[in-house]
């Protein structure tokens, strides 16, 4: 350090320290030696860091030491932002292929946060980028898709690379540093070949375009050519099956959704295979969850929709509603200020198979959920719902008292005219077979269905050969399994 300080060097670099050794120096140096010095840590050209140690300056030129050392900092902290920022400016196009997620990731590292409003974010994104271009969004619109079998950026390039396209040659630019790529290297998904491949498959394109022209152009200016401005600020939407791209300079395209569908479940147990199973009889459907209790579900055989809304029970484990009517509703509570769709009324518990009982929900009504008789009495609280596919009690009947206990099975029915059992009086019932170990042995089961008579109401349950009994309300037990054959 005195050998430094006795010559006119501007500053001394030792390379090789410790981060404690750096510590070191920061604390005590300035103790040790008369004339002031100033240490800071920076980066040598290999990456490491390196102590640099330089005399303290006064007046002036402290100050402009002080203001260039700011500005390198901030230019090191900007980093890669300033990249995204000098090709804003420059107004180029920017290609990419199926780029929403690489555009999402860029603007949120580098520019800004992401708003969280849809139109927000759309004029962001242009704002940042003025002309984009989505080699995918090319590829799946006219003339492209007739003649390219699939948009995958590996397939997309080996289809452009013949008849009646042509791949145009790529030469790096004079001076450029990095790999140079060909079309067949075969290194997908690395970043710099997927680059090569991008560029490679819109210049293709637009060379195809300049054929199309009279008089063709063998290759178009993708700025200023007429039949490229139409792919510009259109992103690829994926996993939307009837969006396929965001428009970023004009509203998006409505389609039509009358094939879709809003299901609100109960309880938190339905999963996707459950849906399908549920529509399986009508046509295969694309599921996307809302959350845990909510539901879209789209037909792929959009004339079964009809069909969806006439025949399918609710029974009383879902809500369903047409995408128009969700809408609706949702429009009319978010006037309302609440913020959430109002949902339909819940189903009552009981199914109709009947083609009558199949309702919209225009008026709030549960799809498939027929209305109470006009007249009847409701439910008393509390009392249990009468299960799925049992026969309504007939209109005048007395209902059995609570409390009394149901006739055994295999009892004769009581007379009638006889007067009713009390019921502090037990049913005679007979007595259980009993094994060996003390447990009740398994009844013999025909598999045919048994009926049970107490007061008039007869219930019925579906009894499987091995003896056990299918429960009527359980939520499998409204599906069809599909026959895909």
């Amino acid at each position: 350090m005195k050998q430094f300080l006795k010559s006119t060097e501007e500053h001394l670099d030792l390379d090789g320290l410790t981060g404690y050794q750096r510590k070191l120096l920061y604390d005590n140096l300035n103790t040790r030696v008369e004339t002031p010095l100033e240490l800071e840590t920076v980066r040598s050209p290999s990456g490491s860091r390196v102590l640099r140690v330089a005399r303290a300056l006064s007046g002036p030129e402290r100050e402009a030491r002080l203001a260039q050392r700011l500005e390198e900092r901030l230019e090191e902290a900007a980093g890669f932002s300033r990249v995204i920022q000098a090709i804003s400016e420059s107004g180029k196009p920017v290609v990419g292929h199926n780029m929403l997620l690489d555009l999402l990731h860029i603007t949120h590292q580098f520019v800004c946060p992401l708003p969280e409003s849809y139109s927000e974010f759309k004029s962001l994104l242009h704002c940042v980028f003025p002309r984009l271009v989505d080699t995918k969004v090319m590829a799946s619109t006219a003339p492209f898709r007739d003649l390219v079998p699939s948009t995958g950026l590996g397939h997309l390039a080996t289809c452009l690379a013949v008849h009646p396209f042509s791949m145009p040659t790529i030469v790096a630019a004079e001076g450029s540093r990095g790999p140079v790529y060909q079309l067949h290297d075969n290194k997908h998904h690395q970043a710099g070949y997927d680059a090569f491949l991008t560029a490679s498959c819109f210049a293709a394109m637009c060379c195809h375009l300049g054929r199309l022209m009279r008089p063709p152009q063998t290759l178009l200016d993708p700025v200023t050519a007429e039949l490229v401005k139409p792919f510009f600020n259109k992103i690829f939407a994926t996993r939307m099956a009837d969006v396929s791209y965001l428009n970023l300079t004009a509203d998006d395209v409505t389609p039509s959704r009358h094939h879709v569908f809003h299901m609100s479940f109960t309880s938190r147990t339905w999963r996707t295979p459950d849906i399908e199973r549920l529509f399986s009889p009508y046509s295969r459907v694309q599921v996307q969850w809302q959350d845990d209790t909510s539901a879209f579900v789209a037909l792929e055989r959009r004339d079964q929709s009809t069909q969806v809304v006439q025949n399918v029970r609710a029974a009383g484990t879902f809500t369903l509603s047409t995408y128009v009517d969700w809408q609706t509703q949702r429009r009319k509570s978010q006037a309302a200020g609440s913020g959430q769709p109002r949902q339909a009324v819940e189903s009552t518990g009981s199914t109709d198979s009947s083609p009558a009982a199949a309702t919209t929900t225009g008026s709030g009504r549960t799809l498939g959920v027929p209305s109470r008789t006009p007249g009847a009495p409701a439910r008393s609280p509390g009392a249990p719902a009468r299960t799925p596919g049992t026969p309504a009690r007939t209109p005048g009947t007395p209902a059995r008292t609570l409390g009394t206990p149901a006739r055994s099975p295999g009892a004769p029915a009581r007379t009638p005219g006889t007067p009713a059992r009390t019921p502090a009086v037990a049913a005679k019932t007979a007595s259980p077979a009993v094994n060996g170990a003390g447990a009740r042995a398994p009844k013999p089961s025909s598999g045919k269905k048994r009926k049970r008579q107490s007061s008039g109401t007869e219930e019925t349950a579906e009894s499987d050969p091995d003896g056990t009994a299918t429960p009527a309300n359980n939520i499998s037990d409204i599906f069809t399994v599909p026959d895909w054959s």
